[in-house]
């Protein structure tokens, strides 16, 4: 695709290409740009010429020697807009939002396209390259040549609250067979999905805002289950340690005693192994035989019952009193 400007308006401010026009000041050309004459650098040459060494293809040029950098990208706008406001169609790509498509493609004709409208909502003022609109909906187009729309227009379109969609031009060649190519620019506009990406969608931020607020509201009312479960559990276990409390203190108003389970440990060298032990101390058996595991503790008839105490520990009731008493 040639840098060089090679489409441009002739005194009827038509759009023409290089080799549509005679050569030289005798083509009558402006520059879509600045607006100056230009002369067409197109002698003996056409769109298939095989060019000698530092021959450059035919262009137009300014007759100031003017070097108007943006002149050819500024072509192929004024083209693209010239054929969206003709048209009023539009090939919509679809939208994505993590992943999950919220529309589909489709095809649009529009009531109205403005080119080089200017918007202004507040502080934010925007010039659109287009802007359509079907009754209450307006879309703002943005064309694509060297530069994407930057963060700060972005941020203005979302504060003006407009969608807006920008159409990439870099697949098209504004030349074909002499004449300026467009049938693929029309195509690429109002047809294909393609090369086309959503800057800002109003629709879809709304879907998502539903959607958010439908998660944060299915959110807070599984917390509060979890919260009223939570407080079901805790009652639960309030009741039933108090229960527990008093079961032991009524054993223990009876005259059973509360014996502590000490827990110790012996590593095996043999073995590579550490075994643990549970033991009590037995207040019927002799002192010095009294240190006896806590599972022939359960076997003894007196042994009522294992419980934690307040700070964590292992306790036995033992009633062995009670034999006595009676």
């Amino acid at each position: 695709m040639s840098t060089l400007l090679q489409i441009a308006y002739n005194q009827n401010k038509q759009l023409v290409s290089i080799y549509e026009v005679p050569t030289g000041k005798n083509c009558n050309c402006i520059c879509p740009e600045c607006g100056e004459p230009l002369e067409a650098k197109n002698k003996d040459k056409s769109e298939t010429t095989v060019l000698e060494k530092y021959q450059k293809t035919a262009h137009f040029s300014h007759i100031s020697n003017k070097d108007c950098k943006y002149a050819p990208e500024t072509a192929l706008h004024k083209l693209a807009k010239d054929i969206l406001q003709e048209t009023k169609m539009l090939a919509v790509p679809s939208y994505f939002q993590w992943g999950v498509q919220l529309f589909e493609p489709k095809i649009y004709t529009f009531e109205t396209a403005l080119s080089e409208e200017r918007i202004q909502k507040g502080e934010n003022i925007i010039v659109a390259d287009v802007l359509l609109q079907a009754k209450d909906t307006f879309l703002i187009i943005e064309f694509l040549k060297t530069h994407q729309v930057d963060r700060y227009k972005k941020e203005k379109i979302v504060q003006i609250g407009y969608s807006a969609i920008e159409i990439d031009l870099n697949s098209i060649e504004i030349i074909n067979n002499g004449k300026i190519n467009r049938a693929d620019l029309t195509e690429l506009i109002t047809k294909s999905f393609d090369n086309k990406e959503w800057i800002h969608n109003i629709k879809g931020m709304e879907i998502l805002r539903k959607k958010a607020a439908a998660a944060e509201k299915e959110i807070v009312q599984k917390e509060a289950i979890e919260n009223q479960k939570k407080q079901a559990d805790s009652i639960e276990k309030s009741e039933k340690r108090l229960r527990l409390e008093k079961w032991k203190s009524d054993l223990l108003t009876e005259g059973y005693v509360k014996l502590k389970v000490y827990e110790s440990s012996f590593y095996d060298k043999g073995s590579y192994s550490r075994e643990y032990f549970k033991t009590v101390y037995c207040p019927i058996r002799p002192k010095e035989k009294n240190k006896i595991d806590l599972d022939d503790c359960k076997k003894c008839e007196f042994h009522k019952s294992i419980y934690y105490d307040d700070l964590n520990n292992k306790e036995v009731l033992c009633g062995h009193k009670l034999s006595k008493a009676q």
